[in-house]
């Protein structure tokens, strides 16, 4: 597993760099910089699906991503362009054969704080939340400009160093994971991958009294800059007690992208010792917004009635597949068909897969065991508690063998998701950044001279208002 890289904007410094760091030249970095602003188109995106509970088909996200050809057109790069650095698990090397077809995506992944990178195969399921091939993106999309600078430039030549140095072996070409053999398969992650406690904390609950959570985190701004924090005022306009919601998205992004806080943590700015709890609370609320791969497509109340039997079952075994068992990392699920939305978290399955033997349209049926998490109103440490999903279906298979459909004989989930890495996505407390919550948490040093504004913000954006108004 490759070590953390500091370069990233997920400014976790809890893990040493990758030892012997490649170095590049002014000159290799100028061209870099060259071919990325000569050649790299990049396209705004409209998130059509989103794992927030109480959002509308009318709400949008949007997020500009680039694509970058090589000289030889063996290799297409797929890069998050928002911020003013580039991140590793939004970060993807295409790697193509003689005739143009897709062999491989290598892509980086964060897990507990700690990035590495992976190879997807051409039957995977895509790892990113945007298309892989340009013909595939709307024609109407908008192209938007990014200013490749240096310093991106540099970013691109090591992330690109580092994926196809520190990736993980090939696979077996001789073991498809997506060959499917009648029988029973078991896949469990171990006890540092799995998501840790942690609350939803419904609105209203984060600003109810001194000791909660947002208004100890106003204490500490205003011990670093000296100006009153904003974001327990903010929370109770904009997420009164009385409107229905939480923060079950957060919770699951950051048992994910976190390292669990274990024990009280002293705060020489606030001269206390700061909860578990509250440092928990203050990563959910951060990881409110996150980049996400998305499968399946969310119903919503204006959804045609169709649509409540999505996800398909062979894209849902699938994912399971390649997460839990090739990258080791949880995969977050909304357990409801309709649109009511509580996310939790599936750290490890049991399929029961049977082989029917009549001419039916599908040649397998499939009990799939969940091992999923929920979150509890529990201050203590370690595995959040454990619930069992049982789900059933029926796969067919292509004349490979390999999954190509299949259809629901239980009730189905909504859809899954796996949380890439943090972002402004505009519904986010705007006050809780990321670089100051995992300052005040992990002790990280800020990257940016005002302690006030979030790395992927608009320089010229007033950090006190709220991108979502």
């Amino acid at each position: 597993m490759t070590k953390l890289w500091i370069l990233l904007p997920l400014s976790l410094f809890l893990t040493n760099c990758t030892d012997g760091e490649k170095t590049f030249t002014e000159e290799e970095i100028q061209q870099a910089q060259e071919d990325l602003s000569n050649k790299a188109t990049c396209y705004q995106f409209e998130d059509e699906n989103t794992p927030i509970a109480n959002e509308s088909d009318e709400e949008s996200y949007s997020s500009t991503w680039c694509y970058y050809n090589n000289e030889d057109n063996s290799e297409t790069y797929i890069f998050n362009g928002d911020g003013s650095q580039l991140d590793g698990a939004l970060f993807a090397i295409l790697k193509r054969g003689a005739e143009g077809s897709l062999t491989e995506i290598i892509h980086g992944s964060w897990l507990s704080g700690v990035l590495s990178f992976h190879r997807a195969g051409p039957n995977s399921p895509n790892p990113l939340p945007v298309p892989l091939k340009v013909e595939d993106i709307n024609i109407d999309q908008p192209q938007s400009h990014v200013n490749f600078s240096l310093e991106i430039s540099e970013n691109f030549l090591q992330l690109d160093n580092a994926a196809k140095e520190e990736v993980e072996e090939q696979p077996d070409p001789t073991k498809n994971l997506y060959y499917l053999v009648e029988g029973e398969y078991e896949e469990n992650l171990e006890e540092e991958s799995q998501p840790w406690v942690g609350w939803y904390w419904p609105f209203g609950s984060l600003t109810q009294n001194s000791s909660s959570p947002l208004r100890i985190f106003d204490r500490f701004i205003a011990a670093i800059t000296g100006d009153e924090g904003q974001s327990s005022s903010w929370e109770d306009q904009n997420r009164p007690a009385d409107e229905v919601g939480g923060h079950c998205n957060g919770w699951a992004a950051a048992s994910i992208l976190y390292p669990e806080p274990t024990h009280e943590n002293y705060s020489p700015e606030l001269e206390q010792d700061v909860s578990e709890r509250t440092m928990k609370a203050l990563l959910s609320v951060s990881s409110f917004c996150v980049h996400w791969a998305f499968y399946g497509k969310r119903f919503y109340n204006s959804s045609p009635a169709e649509e409540q039997s999505d996800i398909n079952p062979a894209l849902f075994h699938k994912v399971l597949l390649y997460y839990l068992k090739q990258l080791k990392k949880p995969v977050a699920m909304d357990y409801f068909p309709d649109y009511w939305v509580d996310n939790t978290v599936i750290s490890g399955y049991k399929f029961n897969i049977e082989k029917i033997d009549d001419d039916s349209e599908y040649n397998y049926k499939v009990v799939a065991e969940l091992k999923t998490h929920e979150y509890v109103q529990q201050d203590i440490s370690g595995i959040a508690p454990v619930k069992t999903r049982t789900y059933s279906y029926l796969l067919s298979v292509d004349e490979d063998g390999l999954i190509e459909d299949g259809v629901w004989t239980s009730t189905n989930p909504d859809f899954l998701w796996v949380p890439l890495a943090a972002r402004d996505c505009g519904r986010q407390n705007p006050y809780v950044t990321k670089q100051l919550v995992e300052r005040m948490v992990y002790k990280i040093p800020m990257d940016s001279e005002d302690p006030g504004q979030d790395p992927g913000q608009d320089p010229g954006q007033d950090p006190g208002q709220d991108p979502g108004q």
